[in-house]
């Protein structure tokens, strides 16, 4: 069994406590957070910095009333993500899947230029008003296609 030296002790404790204050870095703008959705909005307003609720009288559920009351729409909101991204990630793994069997094909007569097609466009974006103007001509404005079709194929 390896000893441990005073130098490596001190090494472990000073990573500890430099690991416990970026732990609490990181929590701390979710405990913020999560405090404040607890809190009445006038109580926000006297004390903004206030990170948990110290009136346990001005403690308040109508941030989480208004987000799962029905005229929310924040179930609607989970479907259509689950939805995007069950159906979004089948027809892309098709597609691509299809798309890279051709291209391992030698025998295939355009296997060049596809193959160059498609890494050109990983290496290069065309651009945000490119993208909604082919989203526009496409015909996929308002509509629930357009979080599917684009990403059909990635490089």
């Amino acid at each position: 069994m390896k000893r441990i030296t005073k130098g490596e002790r001190l090494f472990d404790i000073f990573n500890i406590i430099i690991l416990i204050f970026v732990c609490m870095l990181m929590l701390y703008p979710i405990v913020f957070v999560v405090g404040r959705s607890f809190m009445e909005d006038t109580y926000l307003a006297k004390n903004p910095l206030v990170l948990l609720p110290t009136d346990f009288s001005q403690i308040s559920m109508k941030g989480y009333e208004f987000i799962f009351n029905k005229q929310a729409y924040i179930m609607n909101s989970y479907l259509v993500t689950v939805s995007r991204t069950v159906i979004g990630t089948a027809c892309s793994m098709v597609f691509t899947i299809c798309m890279a069997y051709v291209l391992s094909k030698k025998r295939y007569p355009g296997r060049m230029p596809l193959t160059l097609f498609v890494v050109f466009t990983m290496w290069f974006g065309g651009g945000l008003i490119p993208y909604f103007l082919l989203i526009r001509g496409l015909g996929l404005f308002n509509n629930f296609a357009v979080y599917i079709i684009p990403g059909l194929i990635s490089a």
